[in-house]
């Protein structure tokens, strides 16, 4: 290593970065130390603090992008971490210390010298300790140039402290050039000092040492990051300024308002009393204009008070005991026509730009005085009558209060009855109702007619609306007319008939008009329709499944799924449209003049609406509706006849699939008489042995022998004929006679099955479904043990299918049943999978033997098609958690050939055989087949 002395050269950039940051560090050191001057307590605090931070690190930043400026030749500088932070420290309080300096009120030449050379001595120990961060160099200084560094930074800081102290006022727009041109300056003398410390040092290589307080970077990169970082910094400290300069202007401004809006006489004079404002309230009270009473003494107003009387004005002023000065008394003033009025006044004073000034603010108190001393001339029992009645009383005179008793003051909430004097009647009173209270006060001051109570709702001084029921009457006080008004607070009366009201007419759970309120909505819709020839439409809704909602996630969730329901139901109707809830999750909706196809289409909507996922406790819930539609006046002319006619078309879009609308017709009712038919047969029809079972096979797909049967419900109706289960099961499960009938299938299931193998047939499972209800009886597995006991089948040829919602309610109380029913060796199958929750997430909690993929996959079958793919996918899941697979509704050679393919283990569906009575089943598929 050669250790001579090193050469090195600047980068212009760099150089010229320096510069800038150098310039807006100095214009941000005079912004601040006006805005230091112009603050007090904590904020001035606030921004010597803020302001020194963000100054020092912007001079810090000049410094050192002006050494990243300088290459050596032939080594590479690191830089100590550690002195880089306390040249960053020396830098802020170099900051602080000129900030503090600037904003003093005085700058004396001693404090000048002073604060220069202390600030100079700083930000050249800024630069050393910064030189001295460079590691891999030796340093030496010419002395010469070195004490020239630290004569430029001491006048550099003078010149800086002079021109922050006397740019720092509140200056118009030339001014502020005058700060830039400044800062450009400061900026200048700022780099000068660097660059000549730079020029004062010469560089010596030595060893570098690689230390983690270290570190080397290259310098461009380095210098644009400081660069931006301290440039970010000095611009928010300039926008806060400016936007607190911005308020500034603004809370004067705002200050200005309050002396033109004030209802209150202002007026402000200077220490000799003389007058230097006037507010309009001012001018409108003593007949003065404000150009009138400038510069004219306040003794041309007010007559002082008479222990006053050989004082002057200036004397009564600053009296702080027995005079104005925070102290509100009472004494004459002088209109402009020179007569005499009474004021209240109080004074205050403040110092404004070093000047002592006093406000006065002044009210006109004469009409109150008249009033209080008529009061005063009354009978003392009406006196108490009016300072303790319960009701707010108010006597005004062309709007303005001149008396109030203190039950106005607890109902609006004012801190005393003088703060409402001089205020007006108006002020309390909502815009929107401003027109009607001023006609109902004229009619009663001109007698034009009986005004009768108002009521109206009024603003408290806290900002609280409340209701008011408010009667007036003219009185006379000394020959003058003023109105007397009285009046109570009804908020909570009027609250409680609003409840009243929502209770007996809306629904508590969703807001929606209740049955109630519908059915007066649609009388009187009817009666106009009738009128006017026009045509109605009545919509009834139901959820789909919403049961099912209720008993897996909870009802809870199922009544904020209904609120939701209903905003998206009301967002699809017409403003002239009434969407109601008559109950549980059924809805309905009135269409008054439209046509059938505009019902369509609002239907359309509803179910579009309702589709889309609900977002729930952390659920994504998916529902549909299914919707019935009657239309006056063809399908009814009254109400309960529409209604009935859309519940009938509701209850046929259901039974079509659901998730669907359908518009009724006569043929409607002629299915709700069977279906009325079928509910009073149903209990007779069990008692009279009118079910029987017929059973459909299962077939192994690997040796396509039969494995098992299914027995399957049906009901021979003495007049109906065979009825399919679609139709009674739904009855049966509303009744609750699923239980016994479930009990009556699973019996004769296991009779027949017994029976089978007494005579000899091969020994196979016989499966049996289970309802919800059946499933949540309490003594369901003595049951089992008490049939398989009667029939004398052994447990393993039964196996028991439920569904996926019977699984999902309850899940802990549900898998220790089915463990307990597991230990009396029966098999369980998840019948339908695929229809509902379907997921690991489950299954691999339940005991089941058995996963039943639903036929709405197998249906749709195809090679290359997704319900392939998703069959192949069930089939692995299900062999994954050692479970058998059967796939239903298996009708064609295809299907049968896919699911060997993907290695299904059973099959049942039409491809074999449609389900069988007994007889024809042991007939058909079991004879010649003779068991052991």
């Amino acid at each position: 290593m050669d250790y001579s002395v090193l050469s090195g050269h600047y980068n212009f950039y760099l150089m010229f970065l320096s510069f800038m940051i150098a310039i807006m560090a100095s214009f941000t050191a005079l912004d601040l130390a006006r805005r230091v001057t112009l603050t007090d307590g904590w904020r001035r605090k606030l921004w010597l603090t803020s302001g020194a931070v963000s100054m020092g690190i912007g001079i810090w930043a000049m410094h050192f992008i002006a050494m990243l400026s300088f290459h050596l030749t032939s080594v590479k500088a690191a830089y100590n971490m550690v002195m880089v932070g306390i040249s960053i420290l020396v830098a802020v309080l170099a900051s602080l210390g000129g900030l503090f300096t600037s904003s003093r009120s005085r700058l004396t030449l001693t404090r000048l010298l002073l604060g220069g050379i202390l600030m100079g001595f700083a930000i050249s120990g800024m630069h050393y300790i910064g030189m001295a961060a460079m590691e891999g160099v030796a340093i030496r200084y010419s002395p010469g140039l070195f004490v020239l560094s630290f004569v430029i930074a001491i006048a550099s800081s003078m010149l800086a402290l002079l021109l922050a102290f006397r740019l720092r006022g509140n200056v118009p727009l030339f001014m502020h050039v005058k700060k830039v041109g400044s800062g450009i300056i400061m900026g200048f003398g700022i780099s000068g000092m660097h660059y000549t410390g730079m020029a004062a040092a010469h560089f010596t290589p030595i060893p570098l040492e690689n230390t983690m307080s270290s570190f080397t970077v290259d310098p461009f990169f380095l210098a644009i990051c400081v660069a931006v970082g301290s440039g970010v910094i000095l611009k928010i400290v300039l926008f806060t300024s400016y936007f607190a300069d911005k308020r500034l202007a603004e809370q004067m401004a705002f200050n200005g308002s309050i002396l033109e809006k004030a209802i209150d006489c202002i007026v402000l004079t200077d220490r000799e009393g003389k007058v230097t404002e006037f507010n309009p309230a001012a001018e409108l009270t003593f007949g003065y204009e404000r150009m009138e009473m400038m510069g004219q003494p306040l003794i041309k107003l007010i007559v002082l008070p008479p222990f006053l009387a050989n004082r002057s004005v200036v004397e009564f002023l600053e009296l702080t005991s027995s005079g104005a000065i925070d102290n509100r008394i009472e004494t004459q003033a002088v209109h402009a026509d020179g007569y005499e009025i009474t004021v209240e006044l109080t004074v205050t004073q403040v110092s404004l730009h070093g000047m002592t000034q006093y406000t006065i603010y002044m009210r006109d108190i004469t009409d109150r005085k008249l009033v209080e001393g008529a009061l005063k001339e009354s009978e003392e029992r009406y006196r108490r009558l009016v300072d303790f009645s319960p009701e707010a009383i108010v006597v005004h005179r062309n709007g303005k209060i001149v008396f109030a008793n203190e039950a106005t003051v607890r109902m609006l909430g004012v801190p005393d009855t003088t703060f409402l004097f001089g205020h007006s009647v108006y002020d309390w009173v909502g815009e929107d109702r401003k027109e009607e209270v001023t006609a109902w006060l004229h009619a009663i001051e001109y007698a034009e007619d009986p005004a009768g109570p108002i009521e109206l709702e009024i603003m408290k001084y806290d900002g609280e609306r409340i209701e008011i029921e408010a009667n007036s009457i003219l009185i006379q006080i000394e020959g003058k007319s003023f109105i007397q008004t009285i009046a109570r607070d009804i908020t909570e009366k009027k609250r409680s008939e609003r409840t009243v009201k929502q209770m007996a007419y809306y629904d508590g759970l969703t807001g929606l008009p209740n049955r109630n309120k519908f059915n007066d909505l649609v009388t009187h819709s009817l009666e106009f329709a009738f009128t006017h020839e026009l045509l109605v439409a009545i919509m009834f809704i139901d959820v789909d499944r919403f049961k099912h909602i209720n008993d897996t996630l909870g009802h809870p969730v199922g009544d904020l799924l209904l609120k939701e329901l209903a905003k998206r139901l009301s967002r699809c109707v017409r403003d002239s449209d009434t969407a109601s809830r008559l109950g549980g999750d059924e809805f309905i909706v009135l269409l008054p003049n439209t046509t059938r196809d505009q019902a369509a289409i609002v239907a359309k909507r509803m179910m579009d609406a309702i589709a889309k996922p609900f977002a729930i406790e952390g659920n994504s819930i998916v529902v549909t509706t299914s919707i019935g539609i009657a239309m006056y006046p063809n399908d009814g002319e009254t109400s309960e006849a529409l209604i009935k006619n859309a519940d009938l078309a509701m209850y046929e879009a259901k039974e079509l699939g659901k998730n669907s609308f359908r518009f009724y017709n006569q043929r409607m009712n002629m299915t709700a008489a069977r279906k009325l038919a079928l509910e009073q047969g149903l209990r007779g029809g069990l008692e009279r042995g009118e079910f029987i079972l017929h059973y459909q096979p299962k077939m192994s797909l690997s040796t396509e022998q039969i494995v098992g049967v299914e027995a399957l419900i049906r009901w021979e109706h003495p007049e109906l004929g065979t009825v399919g289960p679609v139709e009674f099961i739904p009855l049966a499960e509303q009744s609750g006679l699923i239980v016994p009938m479930g009990e009556w299938t699973l019996r004769t299931a296991c009779r027949q099955n017994q029976a089978w193998q007494l005579k000899g047939y091969p020994p196979m499972r016989v499966a049996v479904n289970l309802s919800m209800l059946q499933f949540k009886q309490d003594d369901l597995v003595d049951k089992l043990k008490l049939i398989l006991q009667d029939t004398g089948m052994s447990p393993e040829y039964l196996e028991l299918e439920i569904t996926e919602s019977v699984a999902m309610n309850n899940q802990e109380q549900v898998i220790e049943k089915l463990q307990a029913i597991k230990q009396l060796g029966i098999q369980i199958s998840i019948d339908d999978f695929g229809t509902g929750y379907s997921s690991l997430s489950y299954l691999n909690k339940y005991p089941f033997d058995t996963i039943k993929i639903d036929r709405s996959f197998i249906r749709d079958m195809r090679e290359v098609t997704s319900e392939a793919a998703i069959v192949q996918s069930i089939i692995e899941m299900a062999h994954s958690l050692k479970m058998n697979v059967l796939a239903e509704g298996v009708e064609t050679a295809e299907q049968v050939a896919i699911l060997k393919a993907h290695k299904c283990d059973e099959m049942q569906g039409f491809y074999m055989c449609r389900p069988l009575s007994a007889s024809s089943f042991e007939a058909k598929m079991l004879a010649g087949k003779p068991g052991g």
